[in-house]
């Protein structure tokens, strides 16, 4: 086990010297000095400090590997100097920054187990197998740290103009100090046994061009797991070589790792010697009992008196939660109450500790097992791990293994997945280390990128389900299988203008237009605010209107609900929609059979959160159904998938897309949406900036004030006159959120919110007015009632039954309680009545749950990936700096509001450090700009194809008949035609398409199938690919002819381009002429070209090629090499007024009139809409032209 701790420069010096009050006693000790006494503070040293890491770098430094650094040395190193010299090695005098990190204390533990042996070797005197445990200790850290360093670039450099940080290989130097025992506590008269080492890693790395820079701990905190692997793997190893046994094990609170035991361990030994964390919450316990019985005592004797005095007083049975909370010890309080008092007995010597070992050993009849005679090791054979090595290699690359939570992975996953399984196969570390290069040599090797410094891999089949999923994507996008009259989505545009009373604007026509189009697959991407589900509302009515059976899918029940209240069309979460249907078991709310049929179109909500494995078996599902389309509404830059990674940004980027940029929830123009245009730029940094400026930005010390802060604004805005429904505060941890929802709590209780009455139920307590969400689904049947609240019946006279489902992550308040009753479910107890909070269109409900279920917890916060696709007027957000801070996560957490948001972070977080000029405020602000400016998209294997993968992908998924208008009027029936086809006229036996039909002529059967106008679907599909109006027209009366169908369009009027007459002015035309023949005379308007300087000057460079442009008289200008012709531009000048020439009027027009110009085409100017069309077919031809020269053209 591994933990880590940032020592500054600031405190270096205090942390140094309490070290080597370990290192002086133990060479006390050695020199057998009687005043060699341990103090109440000790951890009972077993080596001096020693230099470890590597050879090179030490030497950079000043050190050497294996020597004995003084504490000048480590003083002078910690802050970035020379350890002889004092010179800054960095470049900079950092000695006099306190702020600067001088070392990460990463603190190496053994198992329990071994540390028993330990004790009991030293209390028997074996003091020879006692040294040989702490050897296998330090090796294992040495070789661990050698290893790591290697595999990880843990330095870091800035590259590029605007100097962003990237990961580089450095070689670093740690200081190691061995300690056999933790420090005692209140209670106890010895510390109990706990071998472990203090190893300092410096913040110096040498790198690979011999400059010598500060080390990237961001890449030690990414993967410190695989580090604790490699020491772990190693030290089991070790172990076994010595003859000992070791069993499985697994340690952690909540992210458990693999680990090991020795197989003769004592648990209860191993308890009775691990006690210190036992005494410590015991002491912690007792203070606070007796700080709230006398809180308690207190506030009854005060309500007593008041009471006496003819006050209002209020008796006090039981203190508040809030009030509990208070009397709890800081962690400050709880280090001075476990510290060991100076009265308390403890050991003094080695010999005296190692005696109260000895004396728990003994009563537990445990015996150690001793150096002599040598135990033969029991380590498996060579070719046992050469098999663990391959099944792990294996397992690594199959369908649960690296890809499980992504698509692509790197050389720092590897590493923690393969060093969990290490452990648990005993491979020590070489071994290890090579599975790590199988994995990367089995794994498909994709190309690095700036946020993969370490190479990316994947797995075959990874690639293969998404592309697979691509594939169908592009098969739909390119068939034109939906048809719905231009009358019909227009007129499912009036009506939603008319009950929203508010215009739909042109983007969002568009984009309801879009989705009613032809094509199978239509993507709309929509930024945060956009209005997303006022395009949903009439696309689904037309769709409806149009004859098309619409369903809806998200990745959350959630979302589900809103999407089926907005839209008002049966919905299901995806996990849920996609068994049923494999199992056909598809239903509505109301209990109906759901079919998917030709006539079925699906809309998918939220798509940028579905991963890839559940976009593979979607498409499938459609492509077996043979659907008639597939409308995605989502946005790649919001919110990341659970598991692997999402393919809708490629699909974005390769497909059609639709696109809504304007920000309506925050209002365009405003700071808030100037904010969100900046975090979706990855402009993080500048982000910060602007709510620094508008005072919307607080920077506290450590993550416990900021989270304070944070609750206390929470409750201003509450108090202020805030709906508590629409404020709510926001981080990306669940630990962090947990911590906010207990502040929130207090603050809520202390402004008076919370009701009297209270009830606990399995250590949360409960009381009226307590915001609440639920942490898992709420499942219950009642009866089924009608408007005026009659309950219907069945044709036999039963009660007809409805099922009301609560999503899990709903939010509510707690509107009334229970002591003792029981639910709609029987389940006995605490009753909690909940009414949950309105979404959209999705109205409140009082649910009754009884508290024994377990499925409530507090929802004053939440993490941003349960806020996301929510809204609230101000939201109060917590910075953090983890795995998840990045550009996606963000801008989901910052578009979550109206009005405002707040931001609290601290510094402790990020490290910040003063540096000069720069103080420890502006530096955070920078770092948490850097942040969550860092893309973490989850990215599909689609993403990192070389262009010449990605042209032949596209090549191959494109069909070849649809790459250009001319070919499709052309194109024979497609395989996806007929069988459309041969689903809709399934129930016409004897009915078959016939195979010399036409591509224009299938659509046309399409559209007499489904009931359409004949020719409606090919005419649409046909004028969005640029074809003209009278030539489309021409194929489809064609195809009616064939069909002996009524063409039922009127021939479109040829395209005759727009003449616009200009303006004449006949007395300024001739005044030109006259000025063409060379009269002097020529009346000068009130614009005239400028007049050459008299002045000499330089002959004119042309600005193509600088090359002096040298004009020949008497003869027209002839090309050169590096001259190209080019008309000599006029300047015009604006004259005074006072020098303007008279306008000449009718009567002063001239005798002669010049002929009349040829009149000039002029075409109107074209609308957002056509700029976006033109802009869509440029880039569509270029990636034609493209495939079409193939993958070597240049």
């Amino acid at each position: 086990m591994i933990r880590n701790h940032a020592i500054k420069v600031s405190v270096q010096a205090t942390y140094d010297a309490y070290l080597q009050r370990q290192v002086s006693h133990y060479q006390d000790y050695l020199a057998g000095r009687a005043d060699a006494t341990i103090g109440g503070d000790m951890e009972v040293a077993e080596a001096p400090t020693q230099t470890t890491g590597n050879r090179e770098a030490a030497a950079a430094l000043g050190l050497e590997v294996g020597g004995l650094p003084s504490r000048e040395a480590i003083t002078r190193v910690g802050c970035g100097c020379h350890a002889e010299t004092g010179v800054p090695v960095t470049g900079r005098d950092r000695s006099q920054d306190g702020q600067r990190t001088a070392y990460q204390d990463l603190v190496f533990s053994v198992p329990k187990s071994v540390s028993v042996e330990f004790a009991a070797a030293r209390a028997a005197g074996d003091e020879v197998r006692a040294q040989q445990l702490i050897g296998v200790m330090t090796d294992s850290v040495e070789e661990a740290l050698e290893h790591f360093q290697e595999l990880i670039p843990l330095g870091r450099r800035r590259v590029g103009t605007e100097g962003v940080q990237v990961a580089v290989p450095a070689k670093v130097v740690a200081l190691m100090d061995v300690h056999s025992a933790a420090r005692p506590v209140a209670g106890q008269t010895s510390g109990d046994p706990q071998l472990h080492v203090h190893t300092r890693l410096l913040n110096l790395g040498l790198q690979p061009g011999g400059q010598v820079a500060s080390v990237n701990y961001w890449m030690l905190y990414q993967n410190i797991r695989g580090l604790n692997g490699l020491f772990e793997a190693g030290m089991r190893t070790r172990l076994e070589d010595l003859g000992y046994g070791t069993v499985d094990a697994s340690h952690g609170d909540r992210r458990r790792w693999s680990s090991f035991e020795l197989e003769r361990q004592d648990e209860k030994l191993s308890a009775r010697l691990s006690s210190r964390q036992d005494r410590i919450e015991s002491l912690v316990e007792q203070e606070w009992a007796r700080r709230s019985t006398e809180l308690l005592a207190t506030l009854q004797i005060t309500a007593a008196v008041q009471a006496g005095m003819g006050l209002p007083a209020r008796p006090v049975q039981a203190l508040s939660q809030r009030q509990r909370a208070l009397c709890k010890p800081t962690p400050r309080e709880v280090a001075v109450l476990s510290r060991a008092s100076r009265e308390q007995k403890l050991a003094t010597t080695r010999a005296e500790l190692a005696q109260e070992w000895g004396t728990v050993v003994d009563a537990f009849g445990y015996q150690h097992q001793p150096a002599e005679p040598p135990t033969p090791g029991c380590r498996s054979g060579q070719r046992r791990r050469q098999e663990e090595m391959v099944r792990i290699a294996r397992v690594a690359l199959g369908r649960d293994g690296l890809v499980t939570g992504r698509s692509v992975f790197d050389r720092g996953d590897i590493l923690e997945f393969v060093g969990q399984r290490a452990v648990a196969s005993r491979l020590d570390e070489s071994e290890l280390r090579r599975t790590v290069a199988r994995v990367e040599l089995k794994a498909v090797r994709l190309e690095a990128t700036a946020h993969q410094h370490l190479g990316a891999f994947t797995t075959t089949e990874q690639m293969g389900l998404e592309r697979a999923a691509v594939a169908v994507a592009v098969e739909l996008a390119d068939e034109a299988t939906v048809s719905v009259p231009e009358a019909v989505v227009t007129a499912a545009l009036r009506a939603e203008e008319l009950r929203s009373d508010h215009a739909v604007d042109a983007e969002q026509a568009a984009a309801v237009r879009a989705f009613c189009s032809p094509s199978g697959w239509v993507q709309l991407v929509g930024v945060a605010g956009s209005g997303k589900t006022t395009v949903c509302r009439p696309a689904v009515e037309a769709l409806s209107d149009a004859g098309y059976q619409v369903l809806g899918v998200s990745l959350s029940q959630g979302a589900t609900d809103v999407l089926g209240a907005e839209t008002g069309i049966p919905a299901w979460n995806l996990a849920d929609f996609l068994t049923r249907v494999e199992h056909n078991q598809l239903r509505s709310r109301e209990g109906e059979a759901v079919s998917l049929t030709p006539r079925t179109v699906i809309l998918v909500d939220e798509a940028g959160t579905v991963d890839s494995r559940a976009w593979h078996g979607f498409t499938q599902q459609c492509q077996e159904s043979r659907i008639a389309g597939v409308r995605v509404l989502g946005d790649p830059e919001q919110g990341q998938p659970v598991g692997s990674g999402s393919i809708l940004g490629w699909l974005s980027r390769h497909l059609p897309t639709t696109y809504l940029a304007t920000n309506y929830r925050q209002g365009e123009g405003t700071l808030e949406a100037e904010g969100a245009r900046l975090l979706r730029d990855g402009q993080g940094e500048a982000f910060l900036r602007l709510k620094d400026s508008a005072g919307q930005l607080w920077i506290d010390v450590d993550s416990e004030s900021s989270i304070g802060r944070a609750a206390e604004a929470w409750a201003q805005g509450i108090a202020g006159g805030g709906d508590p429904e629409q404020h709510v505060l926001l981080t990306d941890l669940v630990d962090v959120a947990a911590q906010l929802n207990r502040r929130g709590r207090d603050e809520y209780d202390r402004m008076g919110r919370l009701g009297e009455e209270r009830v606990v139920v399995r250590g949360r307590e409960w009381a009226v007015g307590d915001r609440v969400m639920f942490t898992a689904p709420h499942t219950v049947t009642v009866p089924r009632v009608d408007e005026n609240g009659a309950m219907m019946l069945r044709s036999d006279g039963t009660p007809r039954q409805q099922t009301i489902r609560t999503p899990r992550r709903t939010q509510g308040e707690v509107v009334a309680l229970a002591r003792h009753g029981a639910d709609a479910t029987g389940a006995e107890g605490p009753v909690l009545w909940i009414r949950t909070d309105a979404r959209g269109r999705l109205p409140s409900r009082v649910v009754e749950v009884a508290a024994e279920h377990d499925i409530l917890g507090y929802g004053y916060a939440m993490t941003t990936t349960v806020a996301q696709g929510r809204t609230w007027d101000t939201t109060y957000r917590v910075l953090t700096a983890s795995r998840l801070s990045g550009k996606q996560q963000e801008y989901a957490g910052g578009t979550r509001h109206i009005t405002q948001s707040m931001l609290f972070g601290d510094l402790r977080s990020v490290y910040a450090e003063a540096d000069g000029d720069l103080s420890a405020r502006e530096d955070a602000i920078a770092k948490y700009g850097t942040l969550i400016s860092r893309d973490l998209a989850k990215v599909s294997t689609l993403d990192y194809l070389d262009p010449q993968d990605r042209s032949l992908l596209v090549e191959r998924l494109a069909p070849a008949y649809l790459r250009a208008p001319s070919l499709t009027l052309k194109a024979p029936m497609s395989d996806r035609q007929a069988t459309y086809l041969a689903r809709l006229h399934r129930s016409e036996p004897g009915w078959e398409a016939r195979p010399d039909w036409s591509w224009v002529r299938a659509s046309v059967e399409i559209d007499l199938a489904v009931g359409h106008p004949a020719g409606d679907l090919a005419l649409s599909w046909l004028r969005e690919r640029g074809v003209p109006d009278l030539t489309a027209w021409k194929a489809v009366d064609a195809a009616c002819q064939d069909a002996t169908v009524p063409n039922p369009h009127p021939q479109p009027a040829p395209q005759i381009p727009q003449h616009v007459t200009p303006q004449w002015d006949t007395a300024a035309m001739a005044d030109a002429a006259r000025s063409a023949r060379g009269g002097k005379d020529a009346v000068t308007t009130s614009r005239v070209p400028a007049q050459p300087d008299a002045s000499p000057k330089a002959p004119p460079v042309e600005p193509a090629t600088g090359t002096v442009a040298r004009p020949v008289r008497g003869r027209k200008p002839q090309p050169s090499a590096g001259i190209p012709l080019r008309r000599p531009e006029k300047k015009l000048v604006e004259l005074p007024p006072e020098q303007r020439p008279r306008q000449p009027n009718r009567s002063d027009a001239p005798l002669h009139q010049p002929d009349r110009p040829k009149p000039v085409v002029k075409s109107p100017a074209p609308t957002d809409e056509e700029r976006r069309r033109r802009d869509q077919l440029n880039r569509e031809t270029t990636e034609r032209s493209q495939r079409e020269r193939g993958p070597h053209a240049k």
